[in-house]
């Protein structure tokens, strides 16, 4: 791997870094301004200035101390890869996956974010499909293949590849993904210039701001049209007639904005301690059966786990009263919600991150794959995301057995 591709990796670290800090920043100045809080709380809840700038502390702590000290330590541990050589057999995989997945959106509704499958259609194929998406994770299974392709070289069929997953994470209204997307893109643009510009870096950064808007409409269309089993082009037209064009798009242009900014979750955290503390009851076991492996396990052992709402949709709950939906609560939540034992969310969480970066380089030596767990970790951690991390986890696992497999099979029996 070049110095240049080296280079490519700290641009990108930095750059997400400067979105995600500035962001927080800027909220935590304006929710100061105008005396209330943004994001999840669309300004209905009044905000503390001095809660705001000791949040905005300890958003920046644990950005460093996740993004780059735990990240730097493993990335020093040298790790031997293995050579994948069969890449046409990755290639139809991921598409085939991809496909999958938008089949049981679009016609089941499995894996659209929020919404559970379709209960009136035929079960068995849902829990066929249920169970292939779940193992495979198609939504960072390819985003995966992705980052893996590109490194090793790509063709057409990558290409292919990317409208599909483009496609998919779309259909699931999973579009956070788009940010990752945006990265494989300049990637392959300044490999092939062979000049890293700043004015291209910046624009793009103007350009997918810009059209952000329109995809988290998108997302919202699909995600409401499952919910309400309404066609997605009448809750466009409903969306529509309610607001004007413009109105609407600067709903979402905002909204989206709100999306890199955890500090307003963390300053009402901060403020409200001591009621959440006293109420919420909490549970490690309960917490982890929100990842379906561990579900899966409890319910082999017989255990039966009491039903305890996740922090986030506790947290949901007190901003609207409504148990349909969570907000992110940042790392520091989980200090609110379990107290000491939120020791364990954060050392789970650390080993999740140094597995996933192992892994990686046991796949390729190559500092942009590494990146990929680096923005998973960024974007699914400091949020808070600490179960949503174990489905990119879980998917980097079985891409990886996938590869191992795939090169001792095909050698052996070729």
């Amino acid at each position: 791997m070049t110095s240049f591709d080296k280079a490519i990796v700290g641009v990108v670290k930095k750059h997400l870094s400067f979105i995600y800090i500035t962001a927080n920043i800027v909220c935590a100045i304006l929710f100061s301004i105008n005396g209330y809080l943004g994001g999840d709380f669309s300004g209905t809840v009044i905000s503390n200035p001095d809660n705001l700038f000791f949040s905005l502390l300890l958003v920046i702590f644990f950005i460093f101390i996740y993004q780059f000290a735990v990240f730097s330590l493993i990335n020093r541990v040298n790790i031997p890869s293995v050579s994948y050589e069969y890449r046409g057999v990755l290639d139809i995989t991921a598409l085939v996956l991809s496909f999958l997945g938008i089949y049981g959106a679009i016609v089941y509704d499995i894996g659209i974010v929020g919404v559970g499958a379709d209960r009136n259609a035929n079960s068995i194929m849902i829990k066929l499909i249920s169970y292939v998406i779940s193992i495979f994770q198609p939504v960072w299974f390819c985003l995966i293949y992705i980052y893996y392709r590109v490194c090793v070289g790509y063709n057409k069929l990558f290409i292919i590849n990317i409208l599909a997953y483009t496609v998919l994470i779309l259909a699931t209204g999973q579009t956070v993904q788009f940010i990752a997307l945006i990265y494989v893109y300049m990637y392959i643009y300044f490999r092939r210039k062979h000049v890293f510009p700043l004015s291209r870096l910046i624009s793009l950064s103007i350009v997918g701001v810009l059209l952000y808007p329109f995809f988290r409409f998108l997302k919202y269309s699909i995600i409401a049209s499952s919910a309400y089993n309404v066609e997605v082009g009448i809750m466009m037209q409903n969306a529509i007639s309610e607001k004007s064009l413009y109105d609407l798009y600067a709903d979402m242009f905002f909204v989206g904005l709100e999306r890199f900014q955890v500090v307003a979750n963390t300053e009402y955290l901060l403020t409200n301690i001591s009621s959440i503390s006293s109420n919420y009851t909490p549970s490690i076991s309960s917490f982890l059966s929100g990842f379906w492996l561990f579900d899966s396990i409890y319910k082999m052992l017989g255990y039966s786990i009491a039903t305890i709402p996740t922090p986030q949709v506790y947290l949901a709950t007190m901003i609207n009263g409504m148990d349909n939906w969570a907000s992110h609560i940042g790392l520091y939540g989980y200090m609110v919600f379990f107290g000491s034992n939120a020791i364990f969310v954060y050392i789970i969480s650390i080993l999740m991150i140094i597995t996933s970066v192992v892994i990686s380089k046991f796949l390729i030596k190559s500092p942009f794959f590494i990146l990929i767990s680096w923005i998973s970790s960024f974007i699914l951690i400091v949020h808070g995301w600490v179960i949503q991390y174990m489905s990119f986890l879980q998917a980097l696992i079985i891409f990886a057995f996938f590869i191992v497999f795939c090169q001792f099979f095909i050698k052996k029996y070729r």
